[in-house]
This record gives structure tokens, sequence and C-alpha cells, in this order.
């Protein structure tokens, strides 16, 4: 008789394991992948590029229209002619039209400028009322850093006082 033993219980003398046999390519797993997470990677770094891109948009858009509201409101003479640009760009207004237009916004820019000569004592007033509320809440060092708003602010947002009004 034959001395040899088999490899694995049942299986012929010399025959691989079951485990160890060739199986076809569709029962095989895929094979590691690594390169998805360079992937993921490049995905990310695309989504923050364009996440950054947002952020300083949307930063210089409002400093912008910040910059123009301020301008605005320190010089309001200057709308009317801004304003009428505009307009004859947006409607394509022909050469009479646009001097109607630049009329009609002269004339409300004076019943604006007397508005605001009447309203804007009672602004001014409201806000150093505000001010002195504020400021006595407050201590000395609290205090010292609470005018250097006050005053940049009035400085940005304020139009210039005009003669018998004071801020």
């Amino acid at each position: 008789m034959n001395d040899v033993k088999p490899d694995h219980a049942g299986g012929a003398p010399g025959a691989l394991p079951p485990q160890a046999q060739k199986k076809p390519a569709a029962e095989l797993p895929p094979p590691a992948r690594h390169g998805h997470w360079r992937q993921l990677g490049r995905v990310l770094l695309v989504l923050a590029v364009f996440a950054f891109g947002m952020v300083c948009g949307g930063a210089l858009t409002l400093v912008g229209v910040v910059r123009h509201v301020r301008e605005g409101a320190r010089h309001p003479e200057r709308r009317v002619e801004r304003t009428t640009r505009w307009l004859s760009h947006r409607l394509h207004l022909s050469a009479a039209q646009k001097e109607r237009v630049r009329a009609i916004l002269q004339a409300q820019q004076a019943d604006f400028a007397a508005l605001r000569r009447e309203v804007q004592p009672r602004v001014v007033a409201r806000l150093e009322q505000t001010d002195q509320e504020i400021r006595d809440i407050l201590e000395a060092g609290q205090k010292e850093e609470w005018q250097r708003i006050v005053e940049r602010i009035r400085r940005q947002w304020l139009p210039p006082a005009e003669a018998g009004t004071t801020h």
C-alpha cells in the first residue's frame, strides 16, 4: 500500500485544499484600491478652493456695496450723476430722456436734502442719547474705546454737518 497521506482531509494525495484552488475571476474580490483617497483629496481641494472663492467674492462685494452706500450718504450731490448714468445704460435712454431723468433726480435730491435737514437733528439727538446711555455703563478704559468707535461710525456713516446742525 501506498503510505502517502492526503494533504487535507478527504482530498486526493498532493491535491490543493479547496480554498487554495483557482477561482473564476468573477468570484475574486476586487483588488484593494488606494487611489480613491487621492481622488477624494482632489475633490476636497476643489471644494475648498471653490468655498474660498465664494467667501472672498462675497467679502469684496460687501466692501464695494458698503463703500458705495457710504459715498452716497456722504456726497449726495454725486448720486444724481451716477444714477443718471446707470439708468441711461440700463434703459438705453435717449439724450432727451437722460436730461429729463437728471432733472427729476435733481428735484428729488433737493427734496431729500430738505428732509434730511428737518430730520437730522432728531437722528443726531437719538444717537447722542444712545451714546450717553452706553457710556454710563462702561468703565474708564471701555469709555475710551467706545469714544473711538462712535467717532469712526460718525465719520463713516453720517453725512457732513450742514450749517446749523451738529453731530
